[in-house]
């Protein structure tokens, strides 16, 4: 066991000072914390403590403590979501059928650059990513627990200062990469001994440094400004007037765009047509629409003449997220249709595969029907991106995802029906 001292204390001194003034404090802090991914606190072998699941689990205690109540349709949600896990679990211990799998970790692999393994039976992995889920539900109960309506502007304020923080961080790795002083920028926000494994903080694509900022990769990064940036404009009820007047708005733009992170552009192409199809009946969706289309076809087609390199590296990628994201899978689902090989066994490079997979059919059906409890049009517009934006990162651990998914439900629950979507539900403030 490692423990990180340094890191450590900072963090435990970050969550006394955020616990000081209530819950609705709290959650906001934890908006700030949320994306620090690439920092250990205490490393186990195969596990690492992050300070965004310290924080998770020191606001559970100051939940209760401070007598806070559970709002009862995220309750509802989370035990109806849990529930296909657990099952799948429960049944892959009596009865695996093997399948090949995408082996992530390249220690684990038994040729280093062989990335399918033959699964046999259920590991470590199936319980320890099952922690993971419960800790992403445990958060999303207790913030969506906590009445945010009147703390809606302050949620905009501070993750536009999150979104500031993380993309000045993913500069100054850049620069201190190319300036001579890279061990600054690891100890500070890369401390894990999974450097030495993955190597993705050094990675480059045709000589350009890739930037990941507080995460793993530059794909997490991108994901994570491209889901920030969401929140916002939802928060801001699609109005994108003055937003980019905002210095932090212009940062993470700037520094997604040089993050080589393909699904910072994926994101921004999808938040995009969001806010057209928020914009349907007005004037200027038309044009704004040809205008889109034409500019996408015109970087792509520069990029694709000026930086071959590049192109050719990501295409290698393409290649590598569609053996792993659908080809594989589909044969993996047809393995085991109903209750899926357990949530930890394969890992598909797309969200709506990685569930059908691991849950089967059957598991899906219930992970729907669980997101039918706590539909609204917060809820509603933000499970839509994650869905879309996961056929490139298929992760469900995230707690930055699951804090947004809290704050959405709080903020728009009890105020509007959701408009539109697979599911409509009244609102309403049940506890």
């Amino acid at each position: 066991m490692t423990v990180h001292y340094f890191h450590l204390f900072f963090t435990i001194l970050f969550i006394f000072h955020s616990f000081r003034k209530g819950l609705s404090k709290a959650v906001l802090n934890f908006i700030y914390i949320s994306p620090f991914y690439s920092v250990s606190l205490i490393e186990f072998p195969g596990a690492f403590v992050k300070p965004p699941e310290l924080y998770a689990a020191a606001l559970a205690v100051m939940f209760f403590l401070k007598g806070g109540r559970l709002k009862k349709k995220p309750v509802i949600f989370a035990c109806l979501f849990f529930c296909p896990f657990i099952f799948s679990l429960i049944v892959n211990i009596y009865d695996f059928t093997p399948i090949d799998a995408w082996e992530l970790n390249a220690e684990k692999r038994d040729v280093f650059y062989e990335k399918l393994t033959h699964k046999t039976a259920i590991t470590v992995t199936n319980f320890t990513q099952l922690l993971y889920v419960i800790t992403g539900l445990v958060c999303f109960v207790l913030v969506a627990s906590v009445d945010m309506k009147s703390q809606r502007g302050n949620v905009e304020i501070v993750l536009m200062r999150a979104i500031l923080m993380v993309s000045a961080i993913g500069i100054f790795q850049v620069v201190s990469y190319y300036g001579g002083f890279y061990k600054a920028y690891l100890f500070l926000f890369y401390n894990s001994e999974a450097v030495a494994i993955g190597r993705q903080v050094w990675f480059e694509v045709a000589g350009i440094k890739r930037m990941n900022s507080v995460f793993g990769e530059p794909s997490i990064f991108g994901f994570y400004l491209g889901a920030s940036l969401l929140s916002l404009v939802i928060l801001r009820e699609w109005r994108i007037s003055g937003m980019f007047r905002k210095l932090s708005v212009w940062a993470s733009l700037i520094a997604g765009l040089i993050s080589t992170a393909g699904t910072f552009y994926f994101c921004m192409i999808v938040l995009y047509f969001f806010y057209l199809f928020r914009n349907l009946k007005k004037l200027f969706a038309i044009p704004m629409c040809i205008i889109g289309v034409v500019s996408i076809i015109l970087v792509v087609a520069y990029v694709v003449q000026s930086a071959p390199g590049f192109v050719d590296q990501k295409l290698a990628s393409l290649a590598e997220r569609l053996q792993f994201g659908f080809y594989l899978p589909i044969t993996n689902f047809l393995t085991n249709p109903f209750f899926g090989a357990a949530f930890g066994t394969d890992r598909p490079t797309t969200l709506v595969f990685n569930l059908l997979v691991s849950l089967g059919g059957i598991g899906v059906f219930m992970v729907v029907l669980a997101a039918s409890a706590i539909w609204n049009k917060g809820v509603g517009a933000f499970l839509i991106f994650w869905i879309i934006a996961g056929m490139l990162v298929p992760d469900i651990i995230y707690l930055y995802m699951w804090l947004y998914l809290g704050i959405m439900y709080s903020v728009f629950s009890g105020k509007s029906r959701a408009g539109s979507g697979l599911f409509k539900i009244a609102s309403g403030n049940l506890r």
